[in-house]
């Protein structure tokens, strides 16, 4: 490490005795009062519901007015000089959960090939970052077993897949774990938000923000394209992502609004926030999806009742019933029409779309070449590669049984046992909820395609339980003494 830095280190803790060296936060002290102003200026609004807010609705319009090339332009400058100037980097976190649903088609690079020299800046960005803050260097714990994933995506298939195949999958291989691994390392290592930020009311706040966009985005492509009743059962796009998509993300979004309402006297805001989520999520018309919100939605509920402090409580509680009056009063109003679409639904049956094909193809591939693999970029009978270059066997397990062999059994057991042990490290009702969102997202991964969908959907997991980690850090005294409650201890 270079010396100076290690005398301003130094000197900044014999200045501030109480410190150690994991208490440094925020952006480092300059002689320049001005740039001080700056960095606090800038902790104000990047921590603040109005830069959430904002990047928010900049993402709504630019989809709506399908001028999502001139966004993207816009948040890779904003984000490089977030970069150059500060040293901090996790205000752009919210930035990789939202960037991919500003897309509202089907994304082909070709078509936007005539703006790729406008991502030059970013690459500069990031270089000048890690040159100008050269800080401890430090890796996160999920650091190692999504490097071994990683491996596992990209040695998938050696033995059996033609260089052509391997060719096609490789993007897909790479976003899905070389990527991951980049952008978890930068966030990790760069990690320095002020403490006087209440980061997990934040970053709960992105979430509900994330889900509200989902709903309007929906809302919007019903009234735009077709009426709700005549597409009972069928699929619904919104450009960048499928019903089975944005469902998927509204599973883990919805838990960030269940916290926030334990948080605040209008929780009955953030609940109707939530009745709202779980409405596209049906309306998505995915039966695994609907399925894995029912099972999810008790243990909501009840972490909404034990999480929220006694002073709130009657502000829950008030909340709840007012919710309840409405859907009561909805439903009664729309009786026939929700009636004559339940009846739609189920007239759909409960059969499993092709997938046991799928799933006994993977086995197959697996049997065939059981270390490695087909591959990413496998191209089998029953799923049509039409614009992704990944053949989907619609199950995390099967996928990486099918894709990566053994080599990607023993990469992802690493890679859960790592996720989850810091899901489950410390008492925090915000885990506990964040845990319930990443529960319903597992279980309906394992029938559908989840795990492999890298953006938005996989980084915002990663990035996810990065955020519990920090906190996890931040805030050891919480952490639970397992082998304590083994022995009977408290």
């Amino acid at each position: 490490m270079n010396m100076s830095i290690l005398k301003k280190r130094k000197q900044f803790l014999l200045e501030n005795p109480g410190l150690s060296a994991e208490d440094l936060s925020g952006e480092p002290k300059y002689k320049s009062s001005f740039m001080n102003k700056l960095n606090d200026l800038g902790d104000r609004f990047l921590y603040s519901r109005l830069y959430l807010a904002l990047l928010t609705l900049t993402i709504f319009l630019c989809w709506f007015f399908e001028v999502e090339a001139y966004g993207v332009i816009g948040i890779i400058f904003f984000a490089s000089i977030v970069l150059v100037l500060r040293r901090d980097t996790t205000p752009l976190i919210p930035i990789i959960f939202v960037v991919a649903m500003i897309f509202p088609r089907d994304i082909d690079p070709m078509t936007y090939a005539n703006v790729f020299y406008f991502f030059i800046p970013l690459p500069i960005a990031i270089v000048t970052h890690f040159i100008r803050f050269r800080v401890p260097f430090r890796i996160g714990k999920l650091f190692f077993p999504q490097l071994a994933v990683s491996i596992a995506l990209l040695v998938g298939g050696i033995g059996s897949i033609s260089l052509e195949h391997y060719t096609i999958g490789l993007v897909y291989a790479l976003l899905l774990g070389v990527a991951i691994l980049f952008f978890y390392f930068l966030f990790y290592l760069y990690a320095y938000p002020p403490k006087n930020v209440d980061f997990k009311n934040w970053i709960a706040t992105a979430l509900n923000l994330i889900g509200i966009l989902i709903v309007c985005q929906v809302i919007t492509r019903y009234v735009q394209e077709f009426e709700i009743h005549s597409r009972v059962g069928s699929g619904v796009s919104i450009g960048w992502g499928v019903g089975n998509n944005f469902s998927t993300v509204l599973l883990i979004t919805v838990a960030g609004t269940f916290y926030l309402a334990t948080k605040s006297k209008f929780s009955v805001l953030y609940l109707l926030c939530a009745v709202a989520q779980y409405i596209v999520i049906v309306i998505g018309w995915s039966r695994g999806a609907t399925l894995f919100a029912a099972i999810i939605l008790p243990l909501l509920l009840i972490a909404l009742l034990v999480g929220t402090p006694k002073e709130n409580r009657r502000y829950m509680l008030c909340g709840v019933v007012i919710v309840l009056a409405l859907l009561i009063g909805i439903l009664i109003a729309l009786w026939d029409p929700i009636m004559d679409m339940v009846d739609k639904v189920l007239a759909q049956g409960t059969g499993v779309s092709g997938r046991d094909k799928l799933y006994q193809e993977a086995i197959d591939v697996f049997m065939a070449n059981p270390i490695f693999g087909a591959g990413v970029g496998f191209d089998g009978v029953y799923y049509r590669q039409e614009t992704m270059p990944m053949y989907w066997f619609h199950s995390t397990l099967f996928q990486i049984i099918g894709s990566m062999g053994i080599i990607g059994i023993v990469a992802y057991a690493w890679y859960y046992f790592a996720r989850y042990r810091i899901m489950v490290r410390k008492r925090c009702i915000f885990s506990v909820f964040m845990l319930i969102g990443m529960l319903g997202f597992e279980g309906y991964s394992m029938i559908d395609t989840g795990t492999f969908v890298p953006l938005p959907i996989m980084f915002i997991v990663i990035l996810m339980t990065l955020v519990i980690e920090l906190d996890n850090k931040a805030h050891p005294e919480t952490y639970i003494d397992y082998k304590a409650l083994l022995k009977g201890k408290k």
